[in-house]
């Protein structure tokens, strides 16, 4: 069931950019996972390849993880959110590397604008 986007920190998203991202060609940046504690999924999100910002969803007391082909870039062809029973669900469709899904029992979200050290849009920024 896709959820509305009421979690700590979605409203910083949706002022950035304009409505809650698609995160269509998105880039994974990093994904941090502890067994205490928080763990992080850093992605590269961009509107109209224009307005960049690295959103992290900070995930707390992860229930289950299943996740495929990490490489180094790591496209997505967009990533959901869903309100289940046990918490959300982020689900990673699959473009070109890492793809899967996250339930975490709850989730905050930080917006940092920008575009990543590394990134093949960082190009056309020079």
């Amino acid at each position: 069931m896709p959820i509305s986007y009421n979690f700590p920190g979605a409203a910083d998203v949706i002022d950035w950019f304009g409505a809650w991202p698609s995160f269509h060609d998105a880039e994974i940046v990093s994904l941090e996972l502890n067994r205490v504690g928080t763990s992080i999924l850093k992605v590269h999100a961009f509107s109209s390849r224009t307005k960049h910002a690295i959103v992290s969803f900070l995930l707390y007391d992860i229930v289950t993880i299943h996740l495929d082909d990490f490489n180094h870039q790591n496209v997505i062809f967009d990533l959901k959110i869903l309100r289940n029973p046990e918490g959300y669900e982020i689900l990673l469709a699959p473009c070109y590397g890492l793809s899967g899904s996250i339930v975490a029992k709850q989730i905050q979200v930080t917006l940092e604008p920008g575009i990543p050290e590394g990134s093949v849009y960082a190009k056309d920024q020079r």
